[in-house]
């Protein structure tokens, strides 16, 4: 509450105006209906009365102790004068709405993110063992298609890697002992008739064949380190079944099972060689005998995904013996038609009766030696089609 108003003199009571201190401190609490009330108040200003009206009276001394002066009270009119402020109404907080919803999305995010990190840490640590047999086959394939990812944006063959072609000698260049070159199968009747003799008799003949028409043809090793990666435009490996004398006559191949990326030309390359190697050989196509060793063999997970690829078994060391050991040009030659077949189906196996040249294999692995012509009869089986 203010103060009460200073006491008015007595001996001049007209001519006094009391002396006002504004309180500066006091901001207006209603500013708007301090205006309102300020402009429908009219102005009242105090009236002095003059000099030639009244006599002059003698002003009074001052006093030793001057009065206080004291404040009167401060309508809402005055303080909204005083504070000199234009009254605007407070506007509503505004809502960001746009921000609201990219914090959300940002969350959302950074959830789905982290839920996938730990999803694929958790997988890639719990062991196959652990997973049932179905599952374990379908990330396999997603692993084998997820590589080929690289691939599908691979420029146009070129040239060089169009005409290459890889032959693997089965188990050559690899050693069980160190020092004791692997030998494969072995006949254990005193012949000392081993697989090894057979595919390196075989793989050397082949890429004498496939040179001999142009063809950039590496001799491979089981486990040879050009394998990883290795783009050419097939890939064959040579194998020879058991020496058991249980075991009865014939032949199997097989592609890539797992591999998707290029079936349709894994398939083409399996049939060729399938259909040219029986007619050329006599021997019994055996598909019941096709071992998991076959179709996920481990060079299928070291070469390029877009290399097609066969493994073939050329027969059973026991039975089939005098075509695998006297032979061998035979079995070249049919190797030969089909990749021939796969490659260029329209061009003939050979045009006139010519040794096959052989080289030397790597190692010192034994090589039979020749006995027969190239037949000029041989001409290129094309397969009616693929399954």
């Amino acid at each position: 509450m203010p103060d009460s108003p200073p006491s008015m003199p007595t001996d001049d009571a007209e001519n006094w105006i009391p002396e006002v201190i504004p309180d500066s401190h006091i901001a207006p609490e209603f500013p708007v209906e301090a205006e309102v009330a300020a402009a429908s108040a009219p102005s009242a200003a105090p009236k002095r009365a003059t000099t030639s009206t009244k006599a002059a009276r003698p002003q009074p001394k001052p006093s030793a102790k001057p009065a206080k002066a004291e404040s009167t009270p401060i309508t809402r009119s005055s303080k909204a004068k005083r504070a000199g402020r234009s009254t605007i109404r407070p506007r509503r907080k505004e809502r960001y709405t746009l921000v609201t919803i990219a914090s959300t999305f940002r969350s959302m995010v950074f959830t789905f993110a982290a839920a996938v990190i730990v999803a694929t840490v958790f997988m890639s640590r719990t062991p196959n063992s652990l997973l049932p047999v179905r599952p374990v086959e379908t990330l396999e394939r997603v692993r084998q298609t997820a590589q080929s990812v690289s691939a599908t944006n691979t420029p146009v063959p070129t040239l060089e890697w169009a005409k290459r072609i890889g032959i693997i000698a089965g188990h050559m260049g690899n050693e069980r002992v160190p020092g004791v070159p692997d030998p494969g199968a072995v006949c254990e009747d005193g012949s000392e008739f081993t697989e090894l003799q057979v595919t390196t008799g075989v793989a050397t003949r082949v890429v004498a064949l496939l040179r001999a028409q142009g063809f950039d043809v590496d001799l491979l090793k089981e486990f040879d380190p050009k394998l990883k990666g290795y783009q050419a435009a097939a890939i064959v490996s040579l194998h020879a079944d058991s020496c058991d004398p249980e075991y009865g006559s014939g032949f199997k191949n097989a592609y890539p099972a797992l591999r998707e990326t290029i079936r349709d030309k894994d398939t083409h390359l399996s049939e060729c060689i399938r259909a040219n190697y029986e007619a050329m050989t006599g021997l019994e196509f055996l598909p019941n005998q096709i071992t998991p060793n076959m179709t996920e063999y481990h060079a299928w997970n070291d070469i390029a995904m877009t290399t097609p690829a066969n493994i073939l078994e050329l027969g059973l060391l026991y039975h089939d013996r005098p075509l695998l050991k006297d032979r061998q040009d035979l079995l070249a030659q049919a190797v030969y038609n089909g990749i021939m077949c796969f490659l260029a189906p329209t061009r003939l196996a050979t045009q006139q009766a010519q040794p096959i040249a052989t080289t030397p294999a790597p190692d010192g692995a034994p090589v039979a030696t020749p006995t027969l012509l190239i037949p000029t009869e041989a001409l290129v089986v094309t397969p009616s089609s693929a399954p």
